[in-house]
């Protein structure tokens, strides 16, 4: 007995052998090429409360891809009959494909010798687009970009917009809140990011500062932007909406930790009930969006679903390799297996503290004297710092000078802004300036800023310090040494030097001769302790 195939039908194919294979080649060579970023990206997960959110990221990311699977195939099978018959995604793919892998690996390696691990996550997400473009074509592209691109909210921000974004979130909350609190009765007053009732202090740290649920509640926004069939324009304002409604969400919920404390004490409002009002206004927030999403008269499913009319042959064939493909993920293999060499046999990054640390550093300097201080634990958390030196300075018992190190061997967070800690305590930032301080080699330039709060005043000079002997008042020069030094000479740290001493009647020059004269005899001890020309 013998059948007849309809014509108008095609049987399924699945991906080839060597497709397969290519691609499994593919994905152990990212692995390998990214497995320390990975390593890290998993402990800042567990360890940083902001980016406690990331281990969903992947998973989201994954469920996407499974989304949109039938219109990925459908977009290459488009691909392969658009006219060229070499069955790839296209010259253009195929190049812009390898442009992006070259991109993201080259800005891998740089971000490994600069020290820099938020840029090698990103590397990460462009390579992903690489490999989609090179092999899928730029149709498929159209479908993918959300989910490939989904992955960068797993990634931690940049650290000075961390800080940026994390002090002003927490002065709002500060300010706000604490005036909600008063309009509910509650008497207390405000020192920069302290609120006094009369149970005690809360402190607005870190993790009250609302960063953590707003950068959580944007991820979220972006998917219900994504899953919302409207105009371009409410599909952004679902997204942005994310921003204020974290924000207020958190100064309401401080506002309740104010009447908490009030009635039943500092402990019953840090206790069990600070963890739950986050969780709870978040969800409150959450709900804002759905609220909102109503009000905008959205509706379901992904706004920008491709078309689905193709033929049964498009639905049924399956991704595969044309000959630019093949020869271009030969390339791109090379490329990868290159860098995941490197990645394996790169060199030991340079360490320049001593076994000591920072400790080192002498606790007589000329006639001065010094006895060793601590700042609150909530600070060293906040500093994330690799070592911090804290120390108070005296000669013949006049006034003291405050003396402080804040080093980190291969990190940005090195270049932290001393005049937001000062403003996060209550201090108002009075007068700032240069001046030269003096030392061996030559001279140099340091900032200085007059602090006044609660009628005290003080005078603190800054600046930074890193690889090459460079003391600099210029944050962004700082930051560039480090990054240069990283690369040619696998040289890192970062260290903030800080030097402070009351005014005494309002006699800033004295001050300010003070702090120049310690900070000179200090110099050559700096030098030594950082040198990085130490075999």
């Amino acid at each position: 007995m013998t059948g007849k195939r309809d014509a108008n039908t095609t049987p399924r194919v699945g991906p080839s052998p060597a497709a397969i294979a290519a691609w499994i080649v593919v994905a152990v060579l990212v692995v390998l090429v990214y497995r320390h970023t990975f390593a890290t990206l998993w402990r800042t997960w567990e360890t940083n409360p902001n980016y406690s959110h990331g281990a969903l990221i992947p998973p989201i990311a994954v469920f996407l891809l499974w989304y949109v699977r039938k219109s990925v195939a459908e977009a290459t099978a488009r691909a392969r009959d658009g006219g060229d018959g070499t069955g790839g995604p296209g010259t253009a793919g195929v190049v812009g494909g390898l442009l992006l892998i070259v991109l993201a690996l080259v800005g891998h390696l740089v971000s490994i010798r600069s020290g820099v691990f938020m840029t090698q996550g990103y590397s990460f997400v462009l390579l992903l687009f690489g490999l989609a473009l090179l092999l899928l074509g730029g149709r498929a592209m159209r479908v993918l970009w959300f989910p490939l691109g989904y992955l960068a909210f797993m990634l931690p921000m940049p650290p000075f917009l961390m800080n940026v974004v994390s002090f002003k979130l927490k002065l709002f909350a500060a300010r706000v809140g604490s005036a909600i609190a008063v309009k509910m009765g509650i008497p207390l007053a405000r020192s920069g990011m302290t609120i006094h009732i009369p149970a005690g202090s809360l402190r607005i740290a870190d993790p009250c500062s609302g960063l953590r649920s707003l950068i959580a509640l944007v991820a979220l926004g972006a998917l219900f932007a994504y899953f919302t069939r409207a105009k371009t324009w409410k599909r952004v304002v679902l997204l942005l909406a994310a921003v204020p409604l974290a924000a207020i969400a958190n100064t309401v919920r401080i506002a309740i930790l104010c009447a908490v404390a009030n009635v039943w004490g500092i402990d019953a409002a840090l206790g069990f009930f600070h963890d739950f009002s986050g969780f709870l206004l978040f969800f409150i927030a959450l709900g804002g969006l759905f609220v909102l999403r109503g009000l905008l008269r959205c509706g379901r499913g992904v706004a920008a679903e491709p078309d689905s009319t193709g033929t049964e042959t498009e639905r049924r064939n399956a991704p595969g390799l044309g000959s630019r493909s093949r020869i271009a993920l030969i390339i791109a293999a090379v490329l990868l297996a290159a860098t995941a060499a490197y990645v394996q046999f790169a060199p030991q990054r340079a360490m320049v503290l001593e076994e000591e640390g920072l400790a080192a550093f002498p606790a007589e300097v000329g006639e001065w004297r010094s006895s060793d201080l601590r700042f609150a634990s909530v600070v060293y958390d906040e500093l994330d710092a690799d070592d911090t030196l804290v120390r108070e300075y005296r000669r013949d018992g006049g006034a003291p000078v405050w003396f402080v190190i804040i080093y980190h061997e291969n990190e940005r967070y090195g270049a932290h802004d001393p005049m937001v800690c000062y403003r996060a305590q209550g201090w108002n930032i009075d007068q700032t300036g240069l001046f030269t301080l003096e030392r061996p080699d030559g001279s140099f330039d340091a900032n200085w800023a007059l602090v006044r709060e609660a009628g005290r005043e003080r005078l603190a000079a800054y600046w930074w310090y890193t690889a090459g002997d460079l003391a600099t008042a210029d944050r962004d020069r700082f930051l560039a040494r480090m990054a240069s030094a990283g690369i040619r000479e696998n040289v890192t740290f970062g260290a903030f030097v800080r030097v402070s001493t009351p005014v005494v009647n309002g006699d800033v020059e004295a001050a300010l001769a003070l702090i120049k004269e310690f900070s000179e005899e200090a110099q050559p001890r700096l030098s030594e302790l950082f040198d990085d020309s130490r075999p």
